[in-house]
């Protein structure tokens, strides 16, 4: 055979291979020959004559009709021997079934929960029903394992079909257009037995063929990567079929008229996530360095595709330590490079989410980009909205249709998430754009400054006298609260976006907003105690007032540090030194408040270091300018502190006074949080003087006024000093009570104080209980 003739086969075979919606690829596999082969037939470069059985099987392969045989048999100067057809030429008198899957996923790992699900819905398949059973639109974000789920299920069920397996990519999300469905139709009719001549020409003449012609057959039949409903509902076949299809886009539209079950499709738990990862590298290597394992699966966001990619960098230096690749994936601006290979656009993770962004609606796009400057957990509709710039109701349509898209998840009503790697795509896009970044900032970052103002109004009486910054641009609403419940749950939800936004600013105009929402919501996060999120904050707060000049908001930040600083290990020091910092602002300033409440921190930085004289004596400067100023409120605050340095000094009496008066105008106060310390100084005071029942009733109602008022950092210590006071008393039983309760708060919160709590339960039963008394003789 010619040249001319050899390019002629080449020509037909292109043309039937894309007509049937095949790579090379895919074609080599289901012929049972090698992708080499396949290009050099259609380069015309096949070294001669093409082998004959090469040819049978491409032809049984691309289920090609009579005619189609013949035209081959023309251009290479003979008839195919179909006798010799392994896989049976699909003749009108004789159906072969098409076996069109896919290999299984090599190393499938994981997913038992959902392949359940589907052999559940499977179960329930029964004929007599005239719709089409859809088992499902598998979705879920891009490299989640849609195909490899629906590639194992369709094997591990494929004994249930036996008329077949069809297999169509719609090629919806990738480079190209996708797969019109007329065309799909026309591959599927082929494949089905029907002869190219006999395929109609429009699409609804095509759709109902293919259900007339499956009508009567058991066939599964996967449509993978499908772009939207409308690609998929032309395709669905008659009732006796199955179909399963795999999309990143949820196509509700499949439910809603055709009865589809919906399988979504989350990342993969972090120990099969690891068995991933041990099953590509080897189990040898993940033991040997499992920090380093569990480090790489976390920094892949525990993304299947992510984590092949890692697993193949790991697997190309067999030496290289894992900690090593972990490092380089920890580098946030290089892990979508690092997590590439360059042979494939679908093994480069930048490309596979091109994909999904190229298919958003330019809102949704939009919204997909400024997402990635939120830094907590979870964004809100009105803190979206804040950071797009659209009214709350656009914003919310727009993260609908991103989750609908497999862009990110509603893991709780009304708080949307991007998974790491997501996050870090569409930062690296907004990026690009810094004035759409800065701007995009600005606006969350006065949001959440004014809907923190309205918590903090909710949750305490006193006023802030913080320079509120400008409220955001018409349209942008921040969130009122209608009571401290509302509030507090807002500040609890937020607190981790509230630490990083304080921390970004970086310009001018943003570092006085920042330190100020630091400080609105520094009371909450005090009852909570919450001090390494109150130092970073106050920290980065203290920066940035001495960034913009504003000696005011510098004094009481760092007169606030010394909070957190006086309840973490380490930062004694630290606490005198903020305190007395602060006290020469606001002496230099002449504001007597401040320095009455730098005395106040100063007295309990005294305490702490023992320096009992100079706390006695902060505490009560602080008292008589708080008295000066009319403060009764914060002048027993003082007194509650000099309570507690008294006794340390023996000074009993004096000091039950003190806190008697303390409790008595706290409890009354608009700050009641602040009882529960108060009520803890009094019953330490109690119990100094050798008064225990007294102890015991003040720490009770410490213990009830804790749980009431939610004042959760106290909730801990005042029940272990309450079993204390108890034991002390002889009353073993009601202190192991106690403790237990103490000790079940602890592990749910992760207090550091649980061993303190098992240690002191393990002495409580070392300790013999007193014999009874002896009967009289």
């Amino acid at each position: 055979m010619d040249a001319g003739d050899a390019r002629s086969v080449g020509s037909l075979l292109r043309e039937w291979r894309n007509r049937a919606l095949l790579t090379q690829e895919q074609l080599a596999e289901r012929a049972g020959l090698s992708v080499r082969t396949i290009r050099r037939l259609e380069s015309g470069d096949s070294g001669g004559r093409p082998h004959g059985t090469s040819l049978q099987l491409l032809a049984a392969a691309l289920h090609l009709g009579e005619e189609d045989r013949a035209t081959l048999a023309a251009a290479v100067g003979g008839v195919p021997d179909r006798t010799a057809d392994p896989g049976g030429p699909p003749a009108p008198d004789g159906w072969a079934p098409p076996r069109q899957l896919p290999s299984d996923v090599h190393g499938f790992i994981g997913r038992d929960d959902d392949v359940a699900r589907l052999d559940k819905i499977m179960g329930g398949l029964g004929g007599g029903d005239s719709a089409p059973v859809v088992i499902s639109a598998i979705d879920g974000t891009a490299g989640i394992g849609k195909t490899a789920l629906a590639v194992h299920w369709a094997h591990h069920a494929r004994e249930h079909f036996p008329d077949g397996q069809l297999y169509v990519d719609l090629r919806g999300y990738g480079p190209g257009e996708p797969v019109r469905p007329d065309d799909a139709l026309a591959a599927m009719l082929r494949s089905a037995g029907v002869a190219a001549d006999r395929v109609p020409a429009g699409m609804d003449e095509r759709s109902a063929l293919l259900r007339s012609t499956l009508a009567t057959r058991r066939v599964l039949i996967l449509l993978d990567n499908a772009r939207d409903s409308d690609q998929v509902r032309p395709l669905l076949p008659g009732s006796a079929a199955v179909v399963l299809v795999t999309s990143r886009r949820r196509l509700r539209a499949l439910s809603v008229h055709h009865g589809a079950r919906q399988v979504t499709l989350d990342v993969l738990p972090e120990r099969d996530a690891v068995e991933l990862l041990a099953e590509a590298i080897g189990r040898q290597r993940v033991e040997s360095e499992p920090e380093a394992a569990s480090a790489i699966v976390r920094l892949c966001a525990r993304l299947p595709l992510a984590l092949r990619l890692a697993a193949e960098r790991a697997a190309d230096t067999p030496g290289r330590p894992l900690r090593e690749l972990a490092a380089e994936l920890a580098d946030h601006r290089g892990r979508l490079a690092a997590l590439s290979i360059d042979e494939s656009p679908d093994t480069d993770l930048r490309s596979v989410f091109t994909w999904s962004y190229d298919a958003l609606d330019p809102e949704a796009a939009r919204m997909f980009e400024v997402l990635g400057l939120h830094p907590g957990n979870g964004v809100s509709v009105p803190a979206a909205a804040a950071l797009a710039g659209v009214p709350p109701v656009e914003a919310a349509a727009a993260l609908r249709r991103l989750r609908n898209a497999s862009m990110l998840e509603e893991r709780f009503p009304g708080r949307f998430e991007l998974h790491d790697l997501l996050r870090e795509y569409a930062c690296a896009r907004v990026e690009q754009d810094p004035g759409l970044c800065s701007a995009a900032r600005g606006r969350l970052l006065r949001w959440y400054a004014h809907t923190a103002e309205d918590a903090r109004a909710r949750l305490v009486a006193t006023p802030h006298e913080l320079p509120i910054p400008p409220g955001p641009p018409e349209g942008i609403t921040p969130e009122r609260f209608d009571d401290d419940r509302a509030a507090a749950e807002w500040i609890d939800a937020e607190q981790d976006a509230i630490v990083e936004i304080v921390r970004w600013a970086d310009d001018h105009g943003q570092r006085e907003a920042a330190a100020v929402l630091g400080q609105l919501t520094w009371p909450h996060f005090y009852v909570r105690g919450l001090w390494h999120q109150m130092r970073v904050v106050g920290e980065a707060g203290v920066e940035h007032a001495v960034a913009i000049g504003d000696a005011l908001l510098e004094a009481k930040i760092r007169n606030g540090l010394s909070q957190p600083y006086g309840h973490l290990p380490g930062y004694a020091d630290a606490e005198i030194e903020t305190s007395r910092a602060a006290l020469a602002i606001f002496e230099r300033l002449g504001i007597r408040r401040g320095q009455a409440a730098c005395l106040l921190n100063l007295g309990s930085a005294y305490h702490e270091a023992n320096r009992l004289v100079e706390a006695r004596e902060a505490h009560e400067r602080a008292r008589d300018l708080y008295l000066e100023e009319g403060n009764q409120l914060y002048a027993a605050f003082a007194l509650n502190n000099l309570a507690g340095a008294l006794v340390e000094l023996g000074l009993h009496d004096e000091a039950l006074g003190h806190a008697r008066r303390a409790v008595e105008v706290i409890r009354d106060g608009p700050e009641p949080f602040r009882v529960v310390p108060a009520l803890v100084t009094l019953a330490g005071v109690h119990a100094a003087r050798g008064d225990h029942d007294a102890a015991v009733r003040s720490y009770r109602e410490a213990v009830a006024a804790a749980d009431r008022l939610d004042v959760r950092y106290e909730a801990v210590p005042v029940r272990i000093k309450l079993g204390r006071q108890l034991a002390a008393a002889g009353a073993d039983g009601e202190a192991t009570e106690v403790w237990r309760e103490a000790h079940r708060i602890a592990v749910a919160h992760g207090d550091p104080r649980v061993e303190e709590i098992e240690s002191l339960l393990a002495e409580v039963r070392r300790t013999p209980s007193p014999a009874p008394p002896s009967s009289p003789a």
